[in-house]
């Protein structure tokens, strides 16, 4: 992680200085330019016209020579036209490129404002001219790029001019074998079930073998593409290993020294990122503490808030019982005060007790009252059994029944 911030640190700096650098040679080569239009004169330009259409006719001299000599007769004037558009459109790319870059200068500052870090130092020399020995050496790579990025298009399309026939008569064989397995698939028949294979499960192998046909085909150019990096690299290897003879020891030399630098700035990032991640499980314990409290009290509040809710219902229906209590008081009150006034033996005690023991007497009255009535209902139930009875002995008597049979019911009647 921090290799990968010092590598971007310093590629920053590094686009910071040659946004810088350019910027520098374009004021210069504006302020050069100015100055030789100031110091021009009618015959100075006459010569830049001349200069001006050479160079155009020297650049434009193979396509002249291909369209046959059209453009030979042609006023130099044209060429000095198509010079001053040219160097207009260059110094407008130019400032758009520059205003690009000071955007980039902008935001890289920016964000090295953000993370803390210093403004760059002024560009030396040597970093200006190792800069345009890059640009120049990235131009000659491209060049080179695309030379062999032209010369294998070219040597492909020979090698597949060459093997055309090859390939199609290989895949004509491999179509030809294709169609010999579909007929055999189509012909054959199972031993027990003596069924024959249905025409989606005849593609279906088909369509597996070919995906492993091609797996293979893939796997083949892998390899070979491979083997090919192999010797590349092998004989980059040898060419560097004579080019750098006695090179390999200072080299191995002065990589292990920055090796050990190396392992001393990562023990000490490991070390600041021991106490960074110390520090981290500590805040997330805090943490952890602070949301498990949190959550406690929350349900705790919830609980208070719940006894709150309970004792405020509590609460209303107390006073809605004392708000009652208070209205049969008063009722009570009331019914007294006019008690009072209508009877007013209430404020007298001998007159008190004497009503209760006037009332104790009429409840025993009463009391006795209902009990003889009992009794004397008791008496005429029994009396009304008795003159049945006694009427049933008339009746037999009358009709001559012996006396003995009527013994028992005047036994019953006796007792």
């Amino acid at each position: 992680m921090y290799e990968y911030d010092d590598q971007q640190i310093k590629e920053e700096a590094l686009q910071s200085k040659a946004a810088a650098v350019i910027q520098q040679r374009w004021k210069e080569y504006c302020a050069r330019r100015e100055a030789e239009a100031a110091m021009l004169t009618t015959s100075d330009r006459g010569k830049l016209v001349a200069i001006a259409a050479a160079a155009a006719a020297a650049a434009t001299a193979g396509d002249t020579a291909a369209a046959g000599g059209e453009e030979a007769g042609e006023d130099p004037a044209v060429y000095l036209d198509e010079y001053v558009r040219l160097v207009e459109k260059r110094r407008d790319v130019i400032g758009r490129s520059l205003a690009c870059q000071r955007q980039l200068a902008r935001y890289f500052a920016a964000q090295r404002q953000r993370k803390g870090e210093e403004r760059p130092q002024p560009v030396s020399p040597e970093a200006e001219q190792q800069y345009w020995v890059a640009v120049r050496q990235l131009q000659e790579e491209r060049r080179v790029v695309q030379d062999r990025k032209e010369a294998s298009g070219t040597l492909l399309s020979e090698v597949k001019a060459r093997h055309q026939s090859t390939i199609e008569e290989a895949l004509a064989q491999e179509e030809q074998f294709r169609q010999y397995i579909r007929q055999l698939a189509e012909e054959s028949v199972f031993v027990r079930t003596h069924q024959r294979l249905t025409a989606e499960e005849i593609d279906a192998f088909l369509k597996k073998e070919t995906e492993q046909r091609r797996e293979v085909r893939n796997a083949r150019i892998r390899h070979i593409l491979l083997c090919h990096e192999l010797k590349k690299l092998q004989k980059t290897a040898e060419q560097r290993d004579q080019q750098q003879d006695g090179m390999n020891l200072i080299d191995f030399e002065q990589l292990k020294i920055e090796n050990t630098n190396l392992n001393e700035k990562i023990e000490e990032r490991n070390e600041d990122l021991l106490k960074l991640r110390r520090k981290v499980t500590t805040t997330i314990h805090v943490l952890t503490h602070v949301k498990e409290k949190l959550e406690f009290m929350k349900i705790e509040n919830a609980q208070l808030r719940r006894q709150v809710s309970m004792t405020e219902d509590e609460l209303n229906e107390l006073r809605d019982k004392l708000a009652q209590t208070k209205r049969r008081r008063d009722h009570f009150i009331t019914s007294n005060i006019k008690m009072r006034e209508s009877m007013p033996m209430v404020g007298s005690e001998k007159l008190l007790l004497d009503y209760e023991n006037r009332k104790a007497a009429c409840n025993t009255m009463r009391q006795n009252v209902l009990d003889n009535a009992a009794k004397h209902k008791e008496l005429l139930a029994a009396t009304g059994r008795n003159q049945v009875v006694l009427n049933r002995l008339q009746k037999s008597l009358a009709s001559g029944i012996p006396a003995n049979v009527g013994e028992k019911p005047f036994n019953m009647l006796a007792s």
